[in-house]
């Protein structure tokens, strides 16, 4: 028995706190990136990283800065739609499992950033994770 079939051997209550502990962790995470997100844009290092602003942390393309920060609901939003569409083909529980490894590699590429690009595939990545999983748990 596979790990995507795992959710077989638990009983409708367990399945439905597990199912709702996912949706809260979820949700959780999607506050607590934006928390952890204004923390790393005032790092000195972080800032000069991607290159919107001076060694000391100053902040000069805020333009820059807000669309690193904003491509995570991009990616919600196209995760919303392929969790649905990824719920019908191969069922919710798989399903996710599927949004959770995309928020978990997401978040992991956030962690090994080296440039500006780079950050932004991996916001998206985690925005596709985050998106879809709290539409599996309510279909």
């Amino acid at each position: 028995m596979g790990y995507t079939t795992l959710w077989k051997r638990l009983t409708p209550r367990q399945l439905s706190v597990a199912i709702h502990t996912f949706s809260l962790v979820s949700i959780f995470f999607e506050g607590y990136d934006q928390g952890v997100m204004g923390g790393v844009n005032s790092s000195p290092t972080y800032v000069t990283l991607v290159g919107i602003g001076t060694a000391d942390g100053k902040v000069t393309d805020t333009t820059h800065q807000g669309g690193i920060v904003s491509v995570y609901y991009l990616g919600a939003i196209f995760g919303c739609f392929a969790g649905g569409w990824l719920a019908d083909r191969v069922g919710r529980i798989n399903g996710l499992l599927a949004g959770s490894l995309f928020a978990l590699v997401g978040g992991a590429l956030q962690a090994a950033i080296t440039n500006s690009n780079f950050m932004i595939c991996a916001r998206v990545l985690t925005g596709i994770g985050t998106g879809a999983r709290p539409i599996l748990v309510e279909l």
